[in-house]
């Protein structure tokens, strides 16, 4: 589940999912909704239905112990993932406020699939995206961000609970929404046509090489074995904060 070895391209279709745009920005690495999902939540995988079947599993304690685990993939470390993510989402939206992106989605009041899925397709402007302008990963949707709430919010973010009483006991007029969200490809494309990508390098070679540096007696100082790894053509382009550094973390608690 560590592993980043392979890379997505955005799917050759004229609207990608709001999901796979976003991780297209982050990573250069297109992710479908389950995909990102799936990463995010990491070894740990629970299937929610909307908000409604959220909160019925946080009231009856089947999501504790969630935020503790690892994420997956680029959200091994996950507070690094999710900050990137955060970051793909505003330039998204400061790129729809200069009408250089269309992005499209339905309408929900409940915001629940099956109403969104009867809604009509409305195209959403920059002013949409700043009232609902808070990145759902569980649904892959945009949902208004109360105060003090994340850009990104994730299934047992410590917001999350009280995102949910607040929407559906305290104040239901935040618990609409927009699901089934669309970017254009095209114009994700133009704005981003290559963007930075992490190596095709799993998180499990580079502890190995990491263990391998500490047990060949050359230390256990960060700094000289980022500088060999750094040097090695093989490792050219590999992220010292996303890549090396917490391999190198978990490479020192296994020796």
């Amino acid at each position: 589940m560590n592993e980043v070895t392979s890379k997505r391209t955005l799917p050759e279709r004229t609207y990608v999912s709001l999901s796979e745009a976003l991780t297209w920005i982050a990573f250069g690495d297109a992710l479908e909704a389950h995909v990102l999902k799936a990463q995010v939540e990491g070894e740990r995988l629970i299937e929610t239905d909307g908000p409604e079947e959220r909160m019925r599993k946080l009231w009856k304690g089947e999501l504790q112990g969630l935020s503790e685990k690892h994420g997956a993939g680029f959200f091994h470390e996950r507070k690094a993932g999710l900050e990137r993510l955060r970051d793909a989402w505003l330039k998204l939206r400061d790129t729809v406020d200069q009408e250089k992106v269309k992005v499209r989605g339905r309408y929900t009041s409940t915001y629940s699939t099956c109403d969104a899925s009867l809604a009509d397709v409305a195209h959403l402007a920059g002013d949409v995206l700043s009232t609902f302008s808070q990145f759902d990963v569980s649904t892959g949707g945009i949902r208004r961000q109360p105060e003090g709430a994340p850009n990104v919010l994730w299934l047992e973010d410590p917001s999350s609970i009280g995102r949910e009483l607040d929407s559906f006991i305290t104040n239901q007029g935040t618990a609409d929404g927009y699901l089934h969200v669309e970017v254009a490809r095209e114009n994700v494309i133009q704005c981003w046509p290559n963007p930075a990508r992490l190596p095709r390098k799993s998180h499990t070679q580079v502890v190995e090489w990491c263990r391998n540096w500490i047990d060949g007696g050359h230390g256990n100082g960060h700094d000289h074995a980022w500088r060999a790894f750094q040097s090695d053509t093989n490792h050219a382009g590999l992220s010292r904060d996303y890549v090396f550094r917490p391999a190198w973390k978990e490479a020192k608690t296994r020796t």
